[in-house]
């Protein structure tokens, strides 16, 4: 077992998960704590495509969060979710009911959507959330499904990009945005976006990717020499039930970590400290 604190900043849920199912799945996986994102009903995919607000199912899964975490404070923060679509006012609402009436502690915005993160229509938004002083997570790199074999309709690579996050944090100098995936594999793209805007963190969660074990050593080493270890999170993109993909996903990173000779004082800034920092725990 990891003796560090671990906190995994990257999880979602379902929807359907119970404090005592999720408060056991982390012990089993040795896991101090989780941020997790709130669950959005709508679908994905092409019979179901997303193309406004769906103000209600996103009300609906950050309530839900919300209540999984006050039943865990210790153990677990949240990400409210905001699709970025339709009204900018119903998103600015529910944006300020989630961080300042429900307590949440972060942002999860997927801009694969349809809408380009430097946009300037989400400026607003933006410009809310710096204020509440929270973080977003983005969604950075390839998407792992597409809305069809032609690339047609929102679910595109493209969106995601880590250069059109260069101009949010340029705009909005006290946002702090975490990357998901290391954008992969923009992964150096990502990394010199980070070394030019010092507001942008890098999670760590690659498993979905092409992201061999060769090709993670290369982007660990190319990060920790190019902006450190400071805004490096850990992360798994995982399930709060899935305790073996959890266990096995953070054995997997430490081992990669100590390969790289990394300090131990290092690793355990990357596995929590930092988190500690960024989410004020």
């Amino acid at each position: 077992m990891i003796s560090m604190f671990v906190a995994d900043t990257h999880v979602h849920l379902l929807g359907s998960e119970k404090p005592s199912e999720v408060e056991a799945s982390m012990d089993k996986a040795g896991v101090d704590l989780l941020v997790v994102i709130a669950p959005y009903k709508q679908t994905f995919m092409p019979q179901g495509r997303v193309s406004c607000a769906n103000i209600k199912s996103v009300r609906m899964g950050n309530d839900f969060v919300a209540n999984l975490v006050k039943n865990l404070p210790d153990r677990l923060k949240g990400y409210a979710f905001i699709t970025g679509l339709g009204n900018v006012e119903e998103n600015l609402r529910e944006l300020e009911r989630a961080i300042q009436d429900l307590g949440l502690h972060g942002v999860k915005m997927f801009p694969n959507l349809g809408w380009y993160p430097d946009d300037p229509k989400m400026d607003p938004i933006y410009e809310l959330i710096e204020d509440l002083g929270v973080p977003i997570l983005f969604h950075s790199g390839v998407v792992p499904w597409i809305s069809d074999i032609h690339g047609q309709g929102p679910l595109l690579s493209k969106y995601s990009r880590p250069v059109y996050y260069e101009g949010v944090v340029r705009r909005f100098p006290k946002l702090k945005i975490i990357l998901a995936h290391m954008s992969w594999p923009w992964f150096m793209e990502a990394i010199t976006v980070a070394y030019l805007t010092p507001n942008i963190y890098l999670d760590l969660c690659t498993d979905f990717t092409t992201a061999t074990t060769r090709l993670k050593e290369e982007a660990l080493k190319m990060a920790l020499e190019t902006i450190g270890v400071e805004r490096l999170l850990y992360a798994s993109d995982a399930t709060p039930l899935g305790w073996e993909y959890m266990r096995e996903h953070l054995d997997r990173t430490v081992k990669l970590l100590r390969r790289l000779k990394v300090s131990e004082e290092d690793i355990a800034k990357i596995l929590g400290g930092n988190a500690r920092k960024l989410f004020k725990l």
